[in-house]
């Protein structure tokens, strides 16, 4: 009976990380049974459960307040290092890290998280004896809450978007009066109110001038800040929940280079603290898409390859305008494939589907190519046009001409 029972353990286990192994993707609402699908950040915890970056739990709470080794482990995570002890990266344990803070021993969950956070300097550690939240003594406090000031500068620390010696610098500025920064909000301004420099300011405004633009399929484009200012107002003291931590965490973990992303949308990050206009279109590089092509607007600084509607809102045969407001549709409208194409050699032969030449990228970079040395066949499209140097870019194309013997 024994030896039944434990085959029948080791098919259900094997079942089971078979089953694991070609799951599909992981649903909030079916991890944690406060979250629905109309949660405001849904698919930012949706994203964060998949990379394994949050822990599943039943309960989410959103509103909970996050403590300090909680939010070290985050951020570790975010920059793809299992830190948690019982999913140490190999890297971490490999180190054989001292006992650094003698109120965290080494069977803490979050030892080599903290460890790992404290050699790499995400955060200044206390005097000796600091007086903790609770009113223990630590150097380090883990069971302290995590304020934004703390936040936002150990965001960008781990993420190496910006370093002390960067934040030092402006500090000196500040102090100097060697040059005049500006307010961020009511809140957070280069100076505190005794006149004294205000430490945290340097990170703010880093943190202020990046935005995270994330572009899904359809063009959808959704921005990411990595704090909010609500009526002119930063709350930098604030004690940060749980979805001020799905904000950053998204953040930090798409910045990082390390994780090759599922293709679900393709990101670009904006730094606007540099004046720069790469193609001399006179769109800062910030808020133009597309830095080495000098385009119109109307495509985001970019490229349209798309052929525009007449202004009559005509087009060529085949295809016929997305809009018929003849006011507009030369200048904001493109030709569309028509619903109901006449039967034809070269076409495919499905009722329920039509073939557009448009080419859709859902990764970056684009796996879509053109081989410039490819043997012409019959019912091929091409087309002329001037491309880069390397042949990887399309910097202008004109009519396309269908290969009919």
């Amino acid at each position: 009976m024994f030896k039944i029972f434990y085959l029948f353990f080791v098919i259900v286990l094997f079942l089971s990380k078979l089953n694991t192994s070609f799951a599909t993707q992981l649903l909030p609402e079916d991890v944690f049974s406060d979250i629905k699908s109309d949660y405001k950040y849904y698919t930012e915890l949706k994203t964060l459960l998949n990379k394994w970056i949050i822990k599943q739990s039943s309960n989410f709470e959103p509103t909970k307040l996050i403590t300090k080794k909680e939010f070290l482990w985050y951020m570790v995570e975010s920059n793809y290092k299992p830190c948690l002890s019982w999913s140490v990266d190999t890297d971490i344990i490999a180190k054989n890290y001292t006992w650094s803070f003698i109120d965290i021993p080494k069977t803490d969950d979050y030892f080599y998280c903290i460890e790992y956070a404290n050699e790499n300097k995400y955060f200044t550690t206390y005097e000796d004896w600091h007086k903790c939240e609770d009113w223990t003594f630590s150097k380090f406090c883990p069971n302290d809450k995590v304020s934004m000031e703390d936040a936002i500068k150990i965001a960008l620390i781990s993420s190496k978007i910006y370093s002390e010696n960067e934040a030092n610098n402006i500090l000196s500025l500040i102090s100097s009066w060697e040059k005049i920064f500006p307010d961020l909000s009511n809140d957070v301004k280069p100076k505190n109110l005794d006149w004294t420099v205000y430490n945290y300011y340097p990170y703010f405004k880093k943190a202020n001038e990046y935005t995270l633009i994330k572009v899904d399929t359809d063009w959808n484009q959704k921005d990411y800040k990595f704090f909010d200012i609500n009526s002119w107002k930063i709350e930098p003291k604030r004690q940060i929940n749980k979805e001020d931590l799905i904000r950053i965490s998204y953040i930090v973990s798409d910045l990082n280079t390390n994780y090759v992303d599922s293709g679900d949308d393709l990101s670009i990050v904006q730094d606007c603290s540099l004046d720069k206009d790469k193609d001399n279109d006179w769109i800062n590089d910030c808020l133009d898409i597309c830095v080495d092509i000098k385009w119109k607007e109307i495509n985001n600084w970019c490229p349209v390859l798309e052929k525009f509607c007449d202004s009559d809102c005509s087009c060529s045969s085949w295809y016929i305008c997305s809009d018929q407001n003849k006011s507009t549709c030369s200048k904001s409208w493109i030709c569309i494939p028509e619903d109901n194409l006449p039967t034809y050699e070269c076409l495919y032969k499905d009722t329920n589907v039509i073939l557009s030449w448009n080419a859709i990228c859902d990764t970056c970079p684009c796996d879509n190519y053109l081989d410039f040395k490819s043997d012409l066949r019959k019912c091929d499209l091409i087309f002329s046009a001037i491309t880069s140097p390397d042949k990887s870019e399309i910097y202008w194309k004109w009519d396309f001409w269908e290969v009919k013997k």
